[in-house]
């Protein structure tokens, strides 16, 4: 598995690293939203080349640090400007994005990561932040491979099913 390859400390700092240049991107990015003014600057700071050119170095950290920030939900305003972050990246750092979409998708609840909000039985907002990126980010990158994000959310909603109610389902749906 990938992630036991950054054991070794030469690994482990570049991660480590990526991780940090990420989080200065992003901070960029959410300070540069909010002013209007450097959209119509054409010698405005663009985090997106940037974001892209650090992407094809250490992709998996510096996506997993988006998708926390989205997960967390510190500002869901935020989750076009993301979107649009990744729009020149290229088509292998898609199906990262993909692929540690998938990854996270097929992690199972926690304490402080319930599907259902408690108190009202809706979904908790960092699914719904995490299901609107991923419903915006494939509506921006048609090209990128569906499988894998498709495959973990059918295993999750077969693991999620009471006992009993997946065999009886499949025998009586039988056509005559």
């Amino acid at each position: 598995c990938w992630e036991t390859r950054y054991s070794q400390f030469m690994l482990k700092y570049s991660y480590e690293e990526a991780k940090f240049e990420a989080k200065k991107i992003l901070k960029r990015v959410v300070s540069s939203d909010k002013s209007d003014r450097d959209r119509d600057d054409p010698n405005a700071y663009k985090p997106s080349p940037v974001f892209c050119q650090l992407c094809q170095t250490n992709p998996i950290p510096i996506v997993e640090v988006m998708l926390k920030d989205i997960e967390i939900g510190f500002n869901v305003n935020m989750i076009q400007p993301y979107v649009d972050l990744t729009g020149r990246c290229s088509d292998m750092m898609t199906d990262v994005v993909g692929y540690v979409l998938a990854r996270n998708c097929e992690r199972g609840a926690s304490e402080t990561r319930t599907f259902l909000n408690p108190a009202d039985g809706f979904l908790s907002p960092w699914l719904s932040n995490f299901a609107e990126f991923i419903g915006r980010f494939y509506k921006k990158h048609p090209q990128t491979n569906l499988v894998g994000i498709l495959t973990a959310v059918c295993r999750r909603m077969m693991s999620d099913l009471p006992e009993g109610a997946g065999s009886a389902g499949s025998a009586g749906s039988g056509r005559q």
